[in-house]
């Protein structure tokens, strides 16, 4: 059923983005699903390509990115990720450098220098005493899995402030 009115509803409106909320048995259950549906409308980007099963979007499609996107007017991710990664902004800003992007390809690559180097462009050396610096800007360690996490999340928080 969802799927027919979804196509009905982007066959009048094609860049209309559809969300749904989880199936309900029983009419009691009805607006729950909707507050669902409305969560994952607030967490939609407009432009978001669906998934390749579906002409709709529902809550297991909200992930990290999404949520984020959900949240970015709210001051408190604001201030996150200006803690995390402001000092490194920064420095980049100054001195027209682009650990921000070091950072980014050795975050994606799940610390992994050598992968992270490769997508960089860089030698793997270069890519060490890129992140060394990053380290000592940012006062961490990114041998730990909990700052990567951390660094990763305010990363991808920075990427939907700036493009949403």
């Amino acid at each position: 059923m969802a799927e027919r009115l979804s196509r009905t509803a982007r066959n009048l409106v094609p860049e209309a983005t559809v969300s749904v909320g989880s199936q309900v048995a029983d009419l009691a259950d009805t607006a729950r699903s909707f507050r669902e549906a409305a969560r994952v409308m607030e967490a939609t980007p407009p432009g978001q390509p669906l998934p390749a099963d579906r002409s709709f979007h529902e809550l297991p499609d909200i992930d990290l990115r999404r949520l984020l996107y959900a949240l970015r007017e709210d001051t408190r991710i604001q201030d996150y990720t200006e803690r995390r990664l402001g000092r490194l902004i920064d420095h980049d800003t100054r001195h027209g450098t682009d650990l921000l992007t070091t950072l980014g390809h050795y975050l994606d690559a799940a610390g992994n220098k050598t992968t992270a180097a490769r997508r960089g462009g860089l030698s793997r050396e270069t890519m060490y005493q890129r992140l060394r610096t990053v380290e000592r800007l940012l006062d961490t360690d990114l041998e730990s899995g909990e700052r990567r996490t951390e660094l990763h999340v305010a990363l991808t928080a920075l990427r939907v402030l700036r493009t949403g």
